[in-house]
C-alpha cells in the first residue's frame, strides 16, 4: 500500500514538472489580449495582465514562491479548463493594487477583476472554492 502511494506521488510529481514546464512554454510565446475579447466583454472587466493564445485568455497560477505551476484557459464563451496535470492547490493569480489597503481573495478572474476595479486594492484569484483557505 505504501508502495503504491509513493509510486502514484511520483508519477504526479512527474506531471506536474511536466506542466510547468508547459506552461512556462505557452505562457511566454501568448501574447497580450485584446480589449474586446467577447469573455472580458461580457463580464465587463479589464484584463488585468492575461495573456491570449489561440483565442483563450490565460491565467496563470502561480505557488506561494511566485514560481508558475499551471494556467488556467478561459474562452470567448467563459469555458475554464485547467492545463493537464498541473498543480492547483495552494496556487493562485495576484492582481496588483494599492499597498494601503486590503487584500482581497476571490473565486474566479471576473469577480477578482471586478473588486480590484472598485476598490483599487490587491485581490488573489483562488480558482476555485476549495482553494480559498489554502492560500488565505
Amino acid at each position: 500500500m505504501a508502495e503504491a502511494k509513493k509510486l502514484r506521488e511520483h508519477e504526479e510529481e512527474i506531471n506536474r514538472t511536466k506542466a510547468r514546464s508547459k506552461a512556462s512554454k505557452i505562457w511566454e510565446q501568448s501574447v497580450k489580449p485584446p480589449t474586446d475579447h467577447p469573455y472580458l466583454l461580457s463580464k465587463r472587466v479589464q484584463s488585468h495582465g492575461l495573456k491570449l493564445s489561440r483565442g483563450k485568455l490565460i491565467v496563470p497560477l502561480y505557488d506561494q514562491n511566485q514560481v508558475l505551476q499551471s494556467l488556467q484557459f478561459i474562452g470567448p464563451d467563459g469555458e475554464k479548463r485547467f492545463l493537464r496535470g498541473g498543480l492547483t492547490k495552494g496556487c493562485y493569480f495576484p492582481i496588483e493594487g494599492a499597498l494601503d489597503k486590503i487584500l482581497y481573495i476571490a473565486e474566479g478572474f471576473a469577480t477578482a477583476a471586478t473588486v480590484h476595479e472598485v476598490t483599487g486594492s490587491a485581490v488573489a484569484v483562488a480558482f476555485y472554492a476549495n482553494n480559498l483557505e489554502p492560500i488565505a
